[in-house]
């Protein structure tokens, strides 16, 4: 059936009508069949743009096995139309051809700027350091949307070599480029973007200033300088709520034990988001100091922000926690019931086997599951299999 509509299709872009021509290059390609690949190719020099553009942008769709249309793709990069020559560079950058690298340099100062944009996304997705030098340069592009192009490109490389390039980026009078650049920085990870990082935090536009706290937490120890800064977005209340719970999470990431005190005051925020962030980041720190405060959080009316609590108390693994962590296993919601269980399990408490037991017969088979693992965590598997462990889980 298949091969029946393929003979149609390929035979209809013979059609005088270019319309005729033009859906029939995009059924082939939605139809993903190889076979097309040859008759679409020839399409290419059609003398009507929209049947060279659907013909670039089927061979896309076929994708890999499109590799024999690369040399054509190629040249239609010089296609007269601003159309074709960003989709070819789309195409080019989903086949992901090495020997049309040196084409999409040449492209990024193409006179049209979603051509150049496309140029810089597909040498990204291609990923030839080689290129790096040239989107460095892109960077400088008087159109927002290419220079956040050649960004995002540089970063999927995951060049170190661009990383002072991004650094100045963080100038930019555009916030998305600005976002995008910060974004990069962190995901790059090299140390020598926290100081800037840490400027930009300090911005006056929320998203990029929310960026930075996350690109500061990705470079996780390597950013304990900005401990301080983040404290400071911690305690300003003209920062939103999502911004103070990246915040926490940041400090939790790097390991900033300094930041403690600020955290505990967090646990009890207004916003149930900040509320579990902090919780989260006292868990990594493992600061025993926090194990009061966690213990109170149980008892939050959010009930996630009880679940984060009970996790937290896991990680510290303070045996101070085992009676009120025995009490949560009764909680009304099994996300915490669960936490709750495997919380008991990390602690490694021995008191707390009976009441791990009697969840055994939760109604829920996860909650269940968390009991079975602390218990053998604990060290009392054969207690489970006594009270008819493998009658209640269901693996």
């Amino acid at each position: 059936m298949i091969r029946s509509e393929v003979k149609k299709h390929i035979e209809a872009l013979k059609d005088e009508d270019s319309r005729g021509r033009k859906l029939a290059a995009e059924a082939l390609g939605d139809i993903g069949d190889e076979d097309a690949v040859p008759v679409l190719i020839q399409a290419l020099k059609d003398n009507n743009e929209d049947v060279r553009r659907a013909a670039v942008e089927s061979l896309s769709k076929i994708g890999p096995d499109t590799r024999v249309a690369v040399e054509a793709l190629t040249e239609a990069l010089e296609d007269e139309s601003e159309y074709v020559r960003g989709l070819a560079a789309l195409a080019l950058g989903d086949i992901g051809s090495d020997t049309a690298v040196p084409a999409l340099v040449r492209l990024l100062n193409d006179r049209d700027p979603d051509v150049r944009k496309e140029a810089a996304l597909s040498l990204g997705r291609i990923g030839d350091e080689s290129t790096v030098p040239a989107l460095i340069k892109a960077l400088d592009d008087n159109d927002r949307h290419v220079r956040r192009a050649a960004v995002l490109a540089v970063v999927e490389i995951g060049a170190q070599t661009g990383v002072a390039a991004l650094i100045e980026v963080l100038n930019d009078y555009d916030a998305d480029v600005c976002r995008a650049a910060v974004e990069g920085l962190g995901d790059i990870g090299d140390k020598t973007a926290v100081p800037p990082l840490v400027e930009a935090l300090k911005g006056n536009d929320e998203e990029v200033r929310r960026a930075a706290a996350r690109s500061l937490g990705k470079i996780g120890p390597d950013a304990r300088t900005a401990a301080l800064p983040l404290v400071d977005m911690l305690k300003d209340e003209n920062q939103s709520h999502i911004a103070r719970s990246l915040a926490a999470e940041a400090l939790g990431e790097i390991g900033a034990s300094n930041a403690v005190p600020a955290l505990l005051q967090l646990i009890k925020d207004d916003y149930w988001t900040v509320r579990d962030k902090a919780a989260e980041a006292l868990g990594k720190l493992g600061d025993k100091t926090a194990v009061p405060a966690l213990i109170e959080a149980l008892k939050d009316d959010d009930s996630w922000v009880r679940k984060v609590a009970a996790e937290a108390l896991g990680d510290i693994g303070d045996k101070t926690a085992v009676p009120t962590l025995i009490e949560t296993l009764n909680d009304d919601n099994k996300y915490v019931r669960r936490g709750a269980a495997e919380a008991l399990g990390e602690i490694g408490d021995e008191s707390a086997v009976p009441a791990l037991l009697k969840v055994l017969k939760d109604n829920n088979k996860y909650v269940r599951r968390g009991a079975a693992h602390a218990l053998g965590r604990i060290g009392d598997i054969a207690a489970a299999a006594e009270k008819g462990t493998k009658g209640h889980l269901d693996y």
